[in-house]
């Protein structure tokens, strides 16, 4: 009779992103001014937050990989799509590049799940 039955958190939808953790979203929402692409601020937390539910790793271990990605789009000087919103004129929004980068050093594909067949540095060549 006073038996309480243990219930477990519900299980959260698919295809939504999990919570933001603080410290990732606070420099997705510096990277996003800082590659061109503030507008677009909160998708680009919501898809790094799918990311690093998707890759498996540690906090730490997935900043040190989203600060590795930011060093190599930062490099990149041919990136086309041309930033929107009040920039510059002739500013680029790097943030579709840092993406794609940041994919291929997590080995993962497209929609969030593991590949498995790690592409090296390839996302720097492209």
């Amino acid at each position: 009779m006073g038996q309480i039955l243990a219930t477990r958190p519900p299980t959260p939808a698919r295809g939504h992103s999990p919570k933001a953790a603080p410290y990732i979203a606070q420099l997705l929402t510096d990277w996003s001014s800082e590659l061109h692409d503030a507008e677009h601020t909160a998708s680009n937390i919501s898809q790094a937050m799918r990311l690093y539910k998707g890759s498996g790793l540690s906090e730490e271990s997935f900043v040190a990989r989203l600060y590795e990605a930011r060093a190599i789009t930062k490099q990149r000087g041919n990136i086309s799509k041309d930033a929107q919103g009040n920039g510059l004129p002739g500013l680029k929004n790097k943030m579709p590049y840092y993406f794609a980068v940041l994919r291929d050093l997590l080995g993962l594909k497209d929609d969030g799940h593991a590949d498995h067949t790690y592409r090296g540095s390839g996302a720097g060549n492209g």
